[in-house]
């Protein structure tokens, strides 16, 4: 399994908000930096999130419950220009990948899809009843599906802008596996469960971690 991509959408820059913008992101793997912009739109469909930068665009239809009904993945030399649209519990994509053309269908279960994984878990954050939860996610570029568990860990505190800021930990690992193979750590803050950092490892244990960190609003 490419772990390297579990999390993708986890390692882009997200400014999510109900309405236009909900803050800045910084992405830092090593000495490496990336910058993107998103918006959030309100459709009769549901909620719209689109993730651009120099070279691609995320778009993602998600329902009140914060999981995809859809998922549109383009890059700017065309290697990739599919959608993905969930029927029931069948995910049906069609496209192109790798620059061929692509269709296929995978089989998921009642759990929910979340593809702009900051967001989403958010809402699970700040639901009081649970204290885990397992959802989908598809892989962008070899586009296959992962079930994935978020746990709520302790309170803690992480120093965030230079400052000390309170938080909940949500941790997240394969769902099948134990965490020592692989896991996640979100940190959200209590009340408005803003995203304030996420730390993703690109593949195993002691592989480079992607440092997802709030700058301001």
């Amino acid at each position: 399994m490419h772990l390297i991509n579990i999390l993708f959408l986890g390692t882009i820059l997200f400014f999510l908000s109900d309405t236009a913008g909900w803050g800045l992101y910084i992405e830092t793997t090593g000495s490496l930096k990336l910058t993107s912009f998103d918006s959030i739109t309100t459709t009769p469909e549901g909620t719209r999130i689109t993730l651009t930068n120099t070279s691609e665009l995320h778009s993602i239809l998600i329902n009140h419950h914060r999981s995809a009904q859809s998922y549109t993945y383009q890059t700017v030399d065309k290697t990739y220009d599919y959608s993905i649209r969930r029927e029931g519990n069948t995910l049906l994509a069609a496209g192109t990948v790798k620059k061929a053309a692509y269709t296929n269908t995978f089989k998921i279960d009642d759990a929910p899809w979340y593809q702009a994984i900051e967001y989403s878990l958010g809402l699970f954050a700040a639901n009081t009843n649970l204290q885990t939860l397992d959802f989908w996610m598809v892989e962008p570029f070899n586009l296959y599906t992962i079930k994935l568990r978020a746990r709520k860990e302790n309170k803690t505190q992480i120093r965030v802008n230079g400052q000390i800021q309170d938080c909940l930990l949500v941790r997240v690992y394969l769902a099948n596996f134990p965490p020592l193979l692989w896991s996640a750590s979100y940190y959200f803050r209590p009340g408005d469960f803003r995203l304030l950092r996420s730390d993703v490892p690109r593949k195993g244990p002691g592989s480079p971690v992607t440092i997802l960190e709030w700058l301001g609003d």
